[in-house]
């Protein structure tokens, strides 16, 4: 499930997730056989996934580039009565609880609002500085799963 907002930054943050993530299967024996545009709204998301699975009733697998519409596709998905391998992005505190409880998202990818906000504020001074700053600084994920989404604080 490809999700992207209406908003520029957010647009181009949701696309460089769905584009991460169909660069990462590489040759991976996958075949992404639908995408759909929710917005990252939680409603817009069980629409997009009833049409998703009306079409393609035996997925596999699911992947949706923002928490915040994981919720919508996960109550069209239990409607179905599926639980496919269901991976998330930005592990926010409702998804990590469902993670949790085992019901059906299986992880979710973090990135760390402190890391970010740490390494924005170095490029900052180092700019103010008059240093020379990197055009872009990559901030490691964490992947929360069942082992430690009860430990997750972002």
């Amino acid at each position: 499930c490809r999700l992207r907002t209406p908003l520029a930054s957010a647009t181009q943050l949701t696309q460089a997730r769905f584009d991460g993530f169909k660069a990462g299967l590489g040759s991976a024996p996958f075949d992404v056989v639908a995408t759909g545009d929710a917005e990252c709204d939680r409603a817009k998301a069980r629409r997009v996934m009833e049409d998703m699975l009306s079409a393609h009733s035996d997925l596999d697998a699911v992947f949706s580039t923002s928490d915040t519409q994981s919720p919508g596709a996960v109550a069209a998905l239990k409607a179905a009565g599926l639980d496919p391998v269901f991976v998330s992005y930005d592990a926010q505190p409702e998804v990590t609880k469902a993670i949790q409880a085992g019901d059906v998202i299986d992880a979710s990818i973090a990135q760390s609002a402190r890391m970010i906000g740490t390494e924005a504020v170095k490029a900052a001074v180092g700019a103010a500085r008059g240093e020379p700053i990197e055009k872009s600084t990559m901030v490691p994920v964490t992947v929360v799963d069942e082992t430690n989404a009860a430990d997750w604080e972002g």
